[in-house]
């Protein structure tokens, strides 16, 4: 999993790269992480700062009667330390684009962000996870 370390204190507040929540609304709680899926292992120097290349995947593990369930949301490749983090919307909130009217949150939702740069919430609707991009 994503160490806070790896993340660039460029990300402003409250933040993190394992969140728990009743995502699906199902009573129990789920885990979203940040995992490491790959990593190049050499570090490259750019602007005076060594940074080592990896694949982050955004993974879910929802609680089911059988255990957890894992479902990769996305992959994404950029450099550690990273400008990445999660944090949980709460269940309620109006979120949507520019483009895209919001979307009420049934449940708690899944925020994917890059520091200062855009933003996707994940959230459960329809019997599946569902994306919005709010901020590019």
């Amino acid at each position: 999993m994503l160490q806070q370390d790896e993340i660039k204190m460029a990300c402003q507040g409250e933040f993190a790269s394992h969140l728990v929540a009743d995502f699906d609304g199902e009573g129990h709680d789920d885990h979203a992480a940040l995992i490491v899926s790959s990593s190049s292992g050499a570090p490259i120097q750019w602007k005076g700062k060594a940074l080592t290349e990896v694949e982050l995947s955004l993974v879910v593990f929802r609680y089911t009667a059988a255990g957890y369930e894992a479902e990769t949301l996305e992959r994404i490749q950029t450099f550690l330390p990273a400008e990445i983090g999660l944090r949980v919307v709460p269940q309620g909130s109006a979120v949507g684009g520019d483009s895209e009217p919001p979307v009420a949150l049934p449940h708690p939702a899944i925020s994917r962000f890059y520091c200062e740069k855009s933003e996707v919430v994940y959230y459960w609707g329809e019997g599946r996870f569902q994306a919005v991009t709010t901020a590019d």
